[in-house]
């Protein structure tokens, strides 16, 4: 951190304006600035990943609760694949 506020002419103890950022990051070579939007797309990726894998875990303990509870029964794959086949029109199995 203190190198980056070093590099920015900020102190550690300075907040450091959004305005601030943007310019100091335009500021930078093409490669550096790439580096930068690669950094920080990841960033919110990874945490988009970590927020949609909790979604379907939550999702997954609903539905194995509604199954052994007997609100909900399951559908044999074959009838699922048979009611695709019908609604899509397709008879090989392309789905």
């Amino acid at each position: 951190m203190a190198s980056i506020c070093n590099r920015i002419g900020c102190s550690n103890t300075m907040e450091t304006t959004l305005q601030q950022l943007t310019s100091d990051a335009l500021a930078l070579p093409v490669q550096d600035r790439a580096k930068l939007a690669h950094t920080l797309i990841s960033s919110i990726d990874e945490k988009s990943e970590t927020d949609v894998s909790s979604a379907w875990d939550a999702e997954l303990k609903k539905r194995v609760r509604e199954i052994r509870e007997g609100k909900v029964r399951g559908v044999p794959a074959e009838e699922v694949f048979v009611r695709l086949e019908k609604k899509y029109h397709c008879r090989d199995g392309g789905y």
